[in-house]
């Protein structure tokens, strides 16, 4: 199938544990919306990634409600149960081939420069490659890393200028764990039942 599809619908995909949720996906879901001029924004949470292992079935309602929460006010923004409804690893090809073929679009996919520079380890890499148009956002990687990718000549790269917040889930449990403050770290309406659900 042809990568540039006839379509008058602009979406993107984005995909992730959210695990949980934080301000850095928070910032980033709303300038993607400007950036590419999108009517429709999927936020994908993934049910187990293929590159991670924690998240599960145990975990999937709280993040998917997490998410459903903070973004409930944006109509331009939709959270998908696609992923987690199969209830099995995540593999980005599936979830690209669900939205392609719905809409007969290539979406958006939004991605960060660390999994961008790697994306031939994924699944299905090349028919990733012709069915989506990605749009990266920064994180802290040197522009070199970017052009000597070995993909950089077969992507579009699209920089979407969102501002680099140095913030991870990983960061966020480690300190709810530790007894640590999160405020500011994630959306304030989640802030309480982040703190109870990864104190545990």
């Amino acid at each position: 199938m042809e990568k540039n599809l006839i379509s008058s619908c602009r979406i993107g995909i984005f995909g992730g544990a959210f695990d949980p949720l934080h301000i850095g996906h928070y910032i980033i879901a709303n300038v993607v919306l400007d950036e590419l001029k999108l009517e429709k924004l999927f936020i994908v949470p993934t049910f187990i990634s293929p590159f991670k292992y924690r998240q599960g079935d145990n975990d999937a309602d709280f993040r998917f409600n997490m998410l459903k929460k903070v973004f409930k006010s944006n109509h331009r923004i939709e959270i998908s149960d696609y992923e987690i409804n199969k209830k099995q690893i995540s593999y980005s090809i599936n979830t690209i081939n669900y939205f392609h073929d719905k809409f007969n679009v290539s979406p958006y996919f939004i991605i960060g420069e660390d999994n961008f520079i790697s994306i031939k380890k994924w699944k299905n890499s090349k028919e990733i490659i012709e069915k989506v148009k990605f749009a990266v956002y920064p994180r802290r990687i040197e522009n070199e890393d970017i052009k000597n990718a070995d993909n950089k000549e077969i992507i579009e790269y699209i920089d979407i200028c969102a501002p680099k917040i140095d913030i991870s889930s990983t960061m966020i449990r480690e300190r709810v764990y530790n007894n640590k403050t999160i405020d500011g770290m994630v959306p304030d309406k989640i802030l309480d039942e982040v703190k109870k659900h990864y104190g545990k």
